[in-house]
């Protein structure tokens, strides 16, 4: 049997397929050839701002807990210490403005068998309420939390934690501090642009990293940034990475 011979038509049109084929071809080349020659082109910088600042904000929250037999003994007890922690709290000049008190919390008590098991018999109940007081008078929440353990001697289960301390304008300070690190990035590039006989060309990219806020002086860092709120004095430090491009 005699092959047919291919048409023309057919050649021309495979060749056009092939010769566009090609163009593209050469097309994605040069364009990543020219993207990795940007790349090493460019010069990445880190940015740093640093400020102290004073809390203005501090919360103390502390509880306490009493058992009884039945519900009535352990609320009548619960309700005989939350009239001692009010009068403290009275007495140490915080108004009702800056006082929280949180709902009961109840909470039975199992009998336990010869054996050392729970059982289903309940044979009392503990009762928790908790308080927090949230104020801009620093000073005197931190004297709160410093005579709070009066109430002990009083016979009061108190559990009390430190004061914790908060800046209150933190997202407007951020921004500033992120224009800071912006700027700082920016000089950076420039003296190393210039010690080096090159130009520097556009931003090519920017990243914020993470805010560190620690106590002052202190060398702590988290990849997820640090948030202290132990210490009235405080250093929030903000880092950016800006990357541009040079020419010669």
């Amino acid at each position: 049997m005699q092959q047919a011979s291919s048409s023309p038509l057919g050649l021309l049109g495979l060749g056009l397929c092939v010769g566009i084929a090609l163009v593209v071809s050469a097309s994605i080349g040069r364009d990543a050839l020219l993207e990795a020659k940007r790349d090493q082109q460019a010069l990445e910088v880190k940015g740093f701002a640093e400020r102290h600042i004073t809390s203005d904000w501090a919360v103390w929250k502390a509880s306490f807990a009493t058992r009884g037999a039945t519900l009535a003994e352990a609320y009548a007890e619960l309700e005989s210490h939350r009239t001692a922690l009010l009068a403290f709290l009275e007495a140490e000049s915080v108004p009702q403005s800056e006082l929280e008190i949180h709902p009961v919390s109840t909470n039975p008590l199992f009998a336990q068998n010869a054996r050392g098991n729970y059982t289903n018999e309940i044979e009392g109940y503990v009762l928790t309420q908790s308080v927090s007081v949230a104020s801009a008078d620093i000073a005197r929440v931190s004297h709160v939390s410093k005579q709070a353990s009066a109430l002990v001697k009083q016979g009061i289960e108190l559990s009390a934690m430190s004061p914790e301390f908060f800046y209150t304008r933190l997202g407007e300070l951020k921004i500033e501090m992120l224009a800071e690190a912006t700027r700082d990035a920016r000089r950076r590039a420039e003296v190393l642009a210039h010690e080096s006989n090159s130009t520097l060309g556009v931003l090519r990219s920017a990243r914020q990293g993470v805010f560190q806020i620690t106590p002052v002086h202190s060398n702590e860092v988290s990849n997820y940034g640090h948030n202290d709120t132990s210490s009235r004095e405080k250093a929030i430090k903000a880092v950016v990475t800006i990357r541009y491009g040079i020419g010669q």
